[in-house]
This record gives structure tokens, sequence and C-alpha cells, in this order.
């Protein structure tokens, strides 16, 4: 199984309870989901959600609608981008995250 990332705040965590997919702002402005894997995880938390808590959605990329992109950010390396929602059935597992918290070693 091909795990990739999504990364909410307690707030967005919140509403997507009541959702059947998710579908962030980013789908919105950008045209596109943030995703990243596993080891791109502590520089997100370290660049955007820096001493605050998060919860981390584990998706099954083959449970995706569509195949994510991999896309070179100029700024940040090669990072997956998804073109639609995140279906409820896409995620594995929900994991929050306290502010500083070290992430789970393993999912």
């Amino acid at each position: 199984m091909e795990i990739l990332l999504h990364v909410l705040t307690p707030e967005e965590h919140a509403r997507w309870q009541a959702l059947p997919s998710w579908q962030p702002t980013s789908l919105a402005t950008q045209g596109f989901v943030h995703l990243c894997t596993k080891a791109q995880l502590a520089g997100v938390r370290e660049r955007f959600y820096r001493d605050a808590p998060v919860v981390v959605l584990v998706l099954d990329a083959a449970k995706l609608d569509v195949a994510p992109r991999w896309e070179d950010t100029m700024v940040h390396g090669v990072f997956p981008h998804l073109y639609t929602g995140i279906p409820r059935g896409a995620v594995a597992a929900e994991v929050p995250l306290a502010a500083g918290a070290a992430l789970p070693g393993a999912w």
C-alpha cells in the first residue's frame, strides 16, 4: 500500500467530519490538494504548522479517485498533488499530533 499524507488543522478536521470528501481551500485557490510522504512530513510541519496541533490523514493512494501528480515545487522539492478532493474511503487513519509532538514511528 502506497501511503500519502495530508495535514489538517483541528478546525479543518472538525469540518471534514460531516463531509463525504475533503476539499480544502487549496483545491479552489490553487487547483490541487497538497499531499506529502512520511519523509516530507517533518518539513511540512516546520514550514506551515510550527508549534500548532495538526491531524494527519493517512491515505491509501490506491483508493484515491485519481492518481496524484508528483510535481517539482521549485523550492522544497517534488511533492504529490491531488487534483480532486480526498474521498473518505481513501483515509486509512487519522493521526492527531500535538504541537511539537514527535512523529509516530509506524502507521
